[in-house]
């Protein structure tokens, strides 16, 4: 299914060459075979079982594309060590695998996600999800809520392209105007930390940590994003709210906040929740 929906949503959005190869030979437009592909293509969005990745991997990368994003999970140890080592060989970027929810990028029209006909409007917020159907969920809110988005990414299990990767990409990104990251574990913790502080310097970071049952762990890691300044959240509303508003106007300056209302009991709520939080 996520195959089919991937043909449609880049033949419906992208604006740039698509080349099909379906190895089974149903789908009308298609190849049937990789070596039917030209060379040196920007993108390879592989939905394929590990075991059909491994057996055409050399093929794969014989093309030499740019970047390859392994949506498909139940790739073992060894199996993602073989990828890291000929993926180091051959200095190629890949996402994933386990990347389930796929790329977006809304101004080259690029929807390489499961979710049929869907393209969140253009904007200035990026969000970044280790988690597949997290990552959905917060595309959904965002098109629910209206909030406009510059880029996505499902990184999966990283063996290469991690986290830390998209945050030093979106710093210097001029569309990416607000960075939303949603995360499970840390992969290399002092780099990933050192990321988001040099983010910082340009845009807002903001931050929503799932796996938090562990105390002493999440303590730790709440001290040292508070310390970077990056912003904690604890749901998607949360998450899409502070970066809607961060993508519309620029951080406060100061402490001072004026509330204007025709309702007394609301503005009262507000002044409050203000107070609470030192402004």
């Amino acid at each position: 299914a996520f195959f089919y929906s991937l043909v449609h949503n880049m033949r419906r959005f992208f604006k740039g060459k698509i080349h099909v190869v379906d190895l089974g030979g149903k789908l009308k437009g298609g190849v049937k075979n990789l070596n039917q592909v030209p060379k040196r293509r920007d993108l390879a969005v592989v939905v394929l079982p590990s075991k059909l990745v491994m057996k055409n991997w050399r093929y794969l990368l014989n093309l030499m594309i740019k970047a390859i994003v392994l949506v498909a999970g139940g790739f073992n140890q060894q199996q993602r060590e073989e990828l890291a080592r000929w993926v180091a060989k051959r200095k190629i970027s890949v996402l994933g695998p386990n990347a389930t929810s796929g790329v977006i990028n809304t101004s080259k029209g690029l929807c390489a996600t499961p979710e049929r006909d869907f393209m969140p409007p253009r904007g200035g917020v990026a969000v970044i999800s280790q988690d597949g159907a997290v990552g959905m969920a917060i595309l959904d809110w965002a098109s629910f809520y209206g909030v406009s988005v510059s880029k996505f990414a499902s990184t999966g299990d990283g063996i290469d392209v991690t986290e830390a990767d998209l945050l030093e990409f979106l710093t210097h990104d001029k569309e990416t105007k607000v960075i939303c990251i949603y995360l499970e574990s840390v992969r290399d913790g002092r780099r990933f930390l050192g990321s988001i502080r040099e983010a910082m310097k340009r845009k807002p970071v903001i931050v929503m940590k799932g796996g938090t049952a562990r105390d002493k762990q999440d303590r730790i890691f709440a001290a040292s994003l508070k310390q970077i300044g990056a912003i904690r959240v604890d749901n998607v509303e949360e998450l899409l709210g502070v970066a809607d508003a961060l993508a519309k106007q620029p951080p406060m300056q100061g402490d001072r906040v004026a509330v204007i209302t025709n309702a007394g009991g609301a503005a009262t709520l507000v002044a409050d929740a203000l107070s609470r939080k030192g402004f």
